[in-house]
């Protein structure tokens, strides 16, 4: 067990999910990295609020699942986006401190934590990492530090750390007697949820593989709010290729006599450049009247036996 220090007659507790406190007390509590899932991406917007409507899609198909809130944190040019379920870690949370005990806040130890550079011990069984700006739990075994948590619980600056919203009541997390009625239950069904989370688990990493081959055989981005964008620039780019195909069918059609014949065509995304040689300069009122039953003609010059257009698409 972690000893902890008093800060505002709140114990700060840095909480994993094989933790558990038989002191009734007051806990502020610290989320380690099990509690919710995190990513760090590019996305196409600039704004933390523009990111937050977006996080659900970059997540897609990767949570097990749950009601999941998101939190997002700015990283250079890039975002870090928190999903976390509310309920389950209530739920946890009273599984593991006693029915008389008081949480008087939650924040996740990304936010509290995130400038830790070095590999710390928590416990016997655990420790923390940053690899490239995520605060990341892995198993004690993997490091020789001699660093602890405790070091960065002494050290922790509460003032610009958000907290997480879990409950829409007071300072308590929970009410006493549903905690006694939800912890009878869940000793019941524990080991249902257990195996069931595991089952997540191991089809998550499954949807996981699957889809990592899909993107590295077909050469497609990692998220699908790239692939989205892509499809969308190439729908535009056909419904603009449909249209000059459409308007070049038209002049296709144009009613060309002995001698006759078109010398040039340019498009710019928005109209043609048509260039007629003509037989005779009689002919260009004709020819002009016949495209401009179907076509706008935008602009038209006779020079010598060549007839330019400027047709709208």
């Amino acid at each position: 067990m972690i000893k902890l220090f008093n800060k505002s007659s709140s114990k700060i507790t840095y909480v994993t999910r094989h933790s558990r406190y038989l002191n009734v007390g007051r806990y502020l509590v610290i989320l380690s990295p099990d509690y919710y899932w995190i990513k760090k991406e590019k996305l196409p917007v600039k704004s933390i609020s523009k990111a937050k409507k977006l996080a659900p899609s970059v997540f897609e198909g990767s949570l097990p699942k749950g009601n999941y809130q998101y939190e997002v944190r700015k990283s250079g040019d890039e975002f870090i986006i928190i999903a976390y379920d509310r309920v389950e870690i209530a739920d946890r949370l009273k599984e593991i401190f006693p029915t008389k005990s008081t949480i008087t806040a939650v924040y996740f130890a990304q936010d509290l934590l995130g400038s830790i550079d070095e590999c710390v011990s928590i416990d016997e069984k655990s420790a923390l990492t940053n690899i490239d700006s995520i605060l990341v739990q892995v198993p004690r075994k993997c490091s020789n530090t001699t660093s602890t948590i405790n070091d960065y619980l002494d050290r922790i600056n509460l003032n610009s750390a958000k907290r997480v919203n879990l409950s829409s009541g007071g300072a308590e997390l929970f009410d006493r007697k549903d905690l006694i009625i939800l912890s009878t239950l869940f000793g019941v069904v524990a080991l249902s949820l257990l195996l069931k989370y595991i089952s997540y688990k191991i089809d998550i990493k499954n949807l996981e593989k699957s889809r990592a081959k899909i993107v590295k055989e077909y050469n497609l981005p990692p998220t699908m709010i790239q692939i989205k964008s892509i499809k969308r620039s190439l729908d535009k780019k056909f419904k603009q290729q449909k249209i000059l195909r459409d308007r070049l069918y038209e002049l296709s059609k144009i009613d060309l006599k002995r001698g006759e014949y078109i010398s040039k065509v340019q498009f710019d995304g928005k109209r043609v450049d048509l260039t007629i040689h003509i037989a005779d300069n009689k002919r260009a009122k004709s020819i002009k009247e016949s495209i401009a039953s179907k076509l706008k003609i935008i602009s038209d010059a006779l020079e010598g036996d060549n007839l330019h257009l400027r047709i709208a698409i």
